[in-house]
């Protein structure tokens, strides 16, 4: 960028923060910030879109590491500070498994945004930004409000603002009264006619045996009751809700013990300090009395589950009280990059929270931790696969932030990358392949458009959300994977017809995994070079997919992926059961 006009840096998708005249250029700090619904950005002179942090593999492992050394420090301070602020004794694993998946998340939010302002400055010249003008707000309720702060612009723009502090004088920040404030709702969820019933006669009170989200379905669940000789539960939890309001003079005692040697670390207290949830700081005792009132098993033996850790407040505090008292957590793998990457922080905070950590086939069993082999779940099958019915072509979403980590997934391959590779592939297909291929998008995305960076996907292909993913696998219907996600680990142990299709350049695999993966490629069930990729699939005879399925190089390599990553033998209701009992009388 050269001459005498001036470089505004644009750190969420928000009009306001736009400079009036177009001869300005604009700088955003990567491609997240840009809003897709208005080309706005196109009407300036010239506009810059710089490549986020985590897309540096150089650096990443090094990253990773330091944020969850940081974290472990402001967990350690925040375990002294709380159990003092509310007169408890909690261990740091209670608080662990409490707050630790918010403070983490918080973590990587916040460095996300530091990083990529950091290299911004870095990379380019800056001269300008623009602030707007935010009430100070109250923090979110519990943790499953807090996930909606972090996709809410302002509230992003909030943190921003206050990272740019550390980077731009006051002569560089234009202030604009904007009256804009962070679009949160509260939920309440209201009883159903179950839940009063239950919380009124307390029937589960005594049970043994505690399960929720545990990934085996409805009908999975009761089998595992009926073989622990116990009546089926259903548990609802509630969001949390507060009304307090926040205090500041309180929240200045946390992180008093936290020694912040610079200013990355100096403002993630000043964030940590004002963001925590309410029902951890100002609401904690009324959050106690209300989550003891729910009817839930009091100090059941074991907990099984395989979402509890991420879901809301509520579940969390019921983990770490009953852990806190004995009760002993089973916690079941949630989806793939699990054993598979070098890190992934879903994984990496399980098994240091859980007594037994089931797996979906891998072990790498370290000093003093459980690791049992477990499986995927499995539905009814086909037993031949006739002429080809559809092609079903999946796609990974578009992440708005980063909460989580797993390398060599939506974390380190910028989302345009990823979609060039597979608008790419998708392209090439000849017109008989395009007629018989729908898109298929995580069920999570409501909105198709939203994931269509380039805005060329949804005029050229029929896509479709509504149908059942099982039901697509009982089908006569080819696979294709666009990333390394738990549809590709399902398609592959229920034996449908699968590929995957994608760039692994930034991938960073565990080495047990790279032998499988690598078999997966030789094979031709992987692809990550697109001439390749392109040859196969238009040279496929659709009329003769099981004869290529069924060859013995293919059906071998996916037979041994399988039993390591998505284990189909010997895993059900009655396996788990076992698992259950023998860890209940140690």
């Amino acid at each position: 960028m050269t001459g005498n006009l001036s470089n505004y840096l644009i750190t969420s998708p928000i009009k306001a923060l736009y400079p009036k005249k177009l001869t300005n250029r604009l700088v955003f700090p990567n491609e997240g910030v840009l809003d897709n619904h208005d080309d706005l950005h196109n009407n300036y002179s010239e506009f810059l879109v710089l490549d986020p942090q985590w897309k540096n593999k150089k650096n990443i492992l090094g990253n990773i590491e330091k944020l969850d050394q940081i974290y472990e420090k402001i967990l350690n301070s925040l375990k002294e500070e709380l159990n003092i602020i509310h007169k408890k004794s909690y261990s740091k694993n209670f608080w662990r498994i409490f707050i630790g998946p918010w403070l983490f998340n918080f973590i990587v939010f916040y460095f996300e945004r530091w990083s990529d302002i950091e290299n911004a400055f870095a990379t380019t010249r800056i001269d300008r930004s623009i602030f707007i003008k935010l009430n100070e707000g109250n923090p979110a309720s519990d943790y499953a409000d807090s996930r909606n702060y972090f996709l809410d612009p302002v509230y992003k723009q909030k943190i921003s603002q206050k990272i740019l502090s550390f980077f731009l004088s006051e002569s560089q920040i234009s202030h604009i009264d904007a009256k804009l404030d962070p679009q949160i709702k509260n939920k309440n969820i209201k009883e159903n006619l179950i839940n009063k019933i239950l919380l009124k006669f307390n029937i589960n009170k005594n049970k043994k045996y505690f399960f929720s989200h545990t990934g085996l379905g409805y009908l999975g669940n009761i089998k595992l009751n009926f073989f622990l000789k116990q009546l089926p539960s259903i548990y609802y939890f509630k969001q949390y809700v507060s009304y307090k309001k926040k205090n500041n003079s309180l929240r200045d005692t946390l992180l008093n013990n936290f020694d912040d040697k610079n200013n990355f670390e100096t403002c993630l207290k000043y964030f940590i300090q004002n963001e925590l949830p309410l029902c951890v700081v100002e609401d904690f005792d009324n959050f106690e009395k209300w989550s003891s009132k729910q009817p839930f098993p009091s100090n059941p033996k074991i907990i099984f589950s395989s979402d509890l850790m991420w879901l809301n407040s509520l579940s969390k505090y019921y983990l770490a009280k009953n852990r806190e008292h004995g009760s002993k957590i089973i916690y079941r793998q949630h989806g793939a990059y699990y054993g598979m990457t070098k890190f992934m922080s879903q994984e990496h905070h399980e098994r240091k929270a859980s007594d037994v950590f089931l797996t979906w086939g891998w072990n790498e069993k370290t000093k003093n931790e459980n690791l049992v082999k477990s499986g995927i779940r499995i539905f009814k099958t086909k037993t031949s696969f006739k002429e080809l019915n559809k092609i079903i072509f999946t796609f990974r979403s578009r992440k708005r932030y980063v909460g989580s980590i797993a390398i060599g997934s939506y974390v380190s391959e910028k989302y345009s990358d990823y979609l060039k590779f597979t608008q790419n592939f998708l392209f090439s297909f000849n017109d008989i392949l395009k007629k018989k291929t729908i898109l298929r998008f995580p069920p999570f995305v409501k909105n198709i458009k939203t994931q269509d960076y380039f805005g060329n996907l949804c005029g050229n292909f029929y896509h479709n959300n509504n149908t059942n993913f099982n039901i697509l696998m009982k089908q006569n219907n080819l696979f294709i994977h666009s990333n390394h996600s738990t549809a590709f680990l399902e398609t592959l142990a229920h034996n449908c017809p699968t590929i995957g299709v994608w760039d692994d350049k930034e991938f960073i695999l565990k080495d047990e995994y790279k032998k499988f993966y690598n078999q997966l490629k030789t094979a031709g069930l992987i692809f990550t070079e697109l001439d390749k990729a392109k040859n196969f699939i238009n040279n496929l005879d659709i009329k003769k997919i099981d004869q290529w399925w069924n060859q013995d190089e293919i059906q071998k390599s996916r037979i041994n992926f399988i039993n390591s990553y998505a284990n189909t033998i010997n895993f059900n209701s009655k396996k788990i059961s076992e698992i259950i009992l023998l860890n209940s009388r140690k």
